[in-house]
């Protein structure tokens, strides 16, 4: 299975790793996580990299 595109996604999330940077997953329709783009040291970053990977 591959990664929801975020048309495709019913809800998003950041997750703090040990590494104190934030790493944006969507969730799909299965209910499965996926990362969604680089992570950042900004939270607001980090989640909009997301829409611009998926051109939203």
């Amino acid at each position: 299975m591959s990664p929801p595109a975020l048309g495709g996604c019913c809800c998003g999330s950041r997750r703090l790793g040990p590494d104190a940077r934030w790493y944006p997953y969507l969730q799909d329709d299965d209910g499965e996580w996926w990362p969604a783009a680089p992570a950042d040291s900004d939270p607001v970053t980090a989640l909009t990299a997301v829409w611009s990977q998926n051109g939203e």
